[in-house]
């Protein structure tokens, strides 16, 4: 699926959705005036809880700022984020 708004302030946001054959959504892309500002990865596993037999495991999340979230969601605990950041050179004294 693919949407594009047009916001009363000029502003174009577009957002489009990859889907697999079966429906389940896979990633997702977030573009401000032509510029990617997020891009989510979905991860799914089977279980035998779900009527479906898979569940939503997880996602990866790219933001501006070069980090990365990944949140997991263990069958029956919380869940959890890491971050994952490029480290930045320290500056000479």
């Amino acid at each position: 699926m693919h949407t594009i708004k047009h916001k009363t302030t000029g502003t174009k946001i577009e957002k489009i959705e990859y889907r697999a054959q079966d429906g389940r959504l896979w990633l997702t892309e977030r573009y401000v005036q032509d510029q990617l500002v997020r891009l989510e990865l979905f991860e799914y596993t089977t279980t035998k809880y779900s009527s479906s037999g898979i569940r939503q495991s997880g996602t990866w999340l790219l933001v501006p700022g070069d980090y990365i979230q990944r949140t997991r969601k263990p069958d029956g605990k919380a869940k959890t984020s890491t971050f994952y950041f490029r480290t930045r050179p320290m500056p000479a004294e």
